[in-house]
């Protein structure tokens, strides 16, 4: 036997049928066989008999979508003519008519998300489905700046279905970042409204006042019939989005289209300030607990810094549900400003706060010659606050205005406040509640 064109090899072999290996893919052998008889010696060789051998199976990259959505200098896909699997959850409907293919978007389960828009020009293997988690085997193509992947037929695998669509990402304006994600648009207002679909399709430019897209109503979603009259004046809908730009580089010609009715919402209202902000000690003396009153939403984000002097949250969590809320992996005996915003979608209102705080002291860090600092008579309807020893103090306002000073005191003169509640803060780092009657 040997590999044709070259000279050829004899081996003895007991089994019937022989496995060769070590053989090279995509060549073509030659093999012939004797019988060998004990005592007798051997028969004639039979004829030459040529086989070749299959090709090397090439094994296909499994990405997630993000790393098929790079672009160069002129907006085509780095990844332009890679074959590849993705994984997704489907967030659109197909855009094509049936029995002619199908086109739609899958997401995956990033943060921020990604997605891409998948294709395929002819048959009716698969019908898109929201929320059917897909694996999509295919080409890494675009169509005028459109990053998709272009598939064939039996090229996607339904894993799970009922999977939850991916929530909206609030968006504000069109580019290459929102390119086939699911987007939420709020206040906008079509510009033109003449021609609105009769014909199931349409292009029409909104404005939020600033800025100018296009919105593009499908022709294989039925317009004229399940929306025959266009939304009046500011509105808010959910639409996938696009991108049609015919000229390198292909960097415009963004869209957002939305699905269906359905994708058109009623804009939600104000997102109030929440109240009674409140900042507690926790048994633990690295973390604070913290409570409010919600301004109408069921999430927030907590906000805070550490410092006397702190405007504005230096480290924060976002979209919390739990009220109260544990803030953990605070340094000990450290002074923190703490903050609170309703979260409403796409909105959040302003921060509420700060409440100014100290953690509590290690059993390592207590020192019995060290006395706390005590403000008395508290409440105080005097005129005056005294102090145990010797102290510089700055006295601010629920609001955290600063509204007296003083330098190594030991009293001050309150009688020109007004009766609530005021926070003493020390050099030192102690801060005490003071309620004026």
């Amino acid at each position: 036997w040997g590999a044709m064109g070259s000279s050829a090899s004899v081996i003895t072999s007991s089994t019937n049928p022989h496995t060769f290996t070590g053989l090279t893919a995509a060549t073509s052998y030659v093999f012939r066989v004797q019988d060998s008889c004990i005592g007798l010696g051997v028969s004639p060789w039979s004829g030459w008999d040529t086989i070749m051998t299959d090709a090397k199976a090439k094994i296909f990259p499994t990405y997630p979508i993000s790393t098929v959505r790079t672009v160069d200098t002129n907006g085509v896909p780095d990844s332009n003519n890679v074959w590849c699997y993705l994984h997704g959850v489907v967030i659109t409907p197909s855009y094509r008519r049936a029995g002619s293919g199908y086109e739609f978007h899958i997401n995956d389960k990033s943060s921020p998300l990604n997605g891409i828009n998948v294709i395929r020009f002819s048959g009716s293997d698969y019908v898109p489905r929201l929320g059917d988690s897909v694996k999509v085997f295919g080409e890494v193509r675009h169509y005028n700046g459109h990053i998709q992947l272009q598939t064939s037929g039996d090229s996607i695998w339904v894993l799970d279905s009922n999977k939850m669509v991916p929530t909206p990402m609030a968006a504000a304006k069109l580019d290459e970042t929102t390119e086939s994600k699911l987007l939420l648009f709020e206040d906008w207002e079509i510009i033109d409204t003449t021609g609105w679909p009769t014909a199931n399709y349409g292009n029409y430019d909104i404005t939020n006042g600033t800025d100018t897209f296009l919105m593009r109503m499908d022709g294989d979603r039925s317009w004229a019939a399940n929306m025959p009259k266009p939304p009046v004046g500011k509105f808010c809908f959910v639409g996938g989005g696009g991108q049609f730009d015919q000229g390198a580089p292909r960097f415009g010609g963004y869209q957002i289209l939305p699905r269906d009715t359905n994708d058109f919402i009623v804009c939600p209202g104000p997102c109030n300030l929440p109240t009674k902000l409140m900042v507690t000690d926790s048994s633990n003396t690295a973390s604070l607990i913290v409570s409010w009153t919600t301004g109408g939403a069921t999430s927030w984000n907590v906000g805070w810094a550490k410092g006397h002097s702190s405007t504005k949250p230096s480290d924060s969590v976002m979209a919390i549900t739990s009220n109260p809320y544990t803030i953990a992996g605070l340094d000990r005996d450290s002074h923190y400003h703490i903050w609170v915003q309703d979260v409403c979608g796409s909105k959040h209102s302003a921060w509420a706060g700060p409440v100014m705080v100290r953690t509590a002291t290690s059993i390592n860090n207590l020192n019995a010659d060290t006395p706390a600092l005590v403000a008395f008579p508290n409440p105080n309807n005097i005129g005056e606050v005294r102090f145990n020893m010797e102290v510089s103090v700055t006295v601010r306002n629920i609001l955290g205005q600063t509204v007296k000073t003083g330098n190594k005191i030991t009293s001050l003169n309150i009688s020109d406040l007004e009766s609530g509640v005021y926070l003493i803060q020390s050099e030192e780092g102690d801060t005490l509640r003071l309620i004026v009657e």
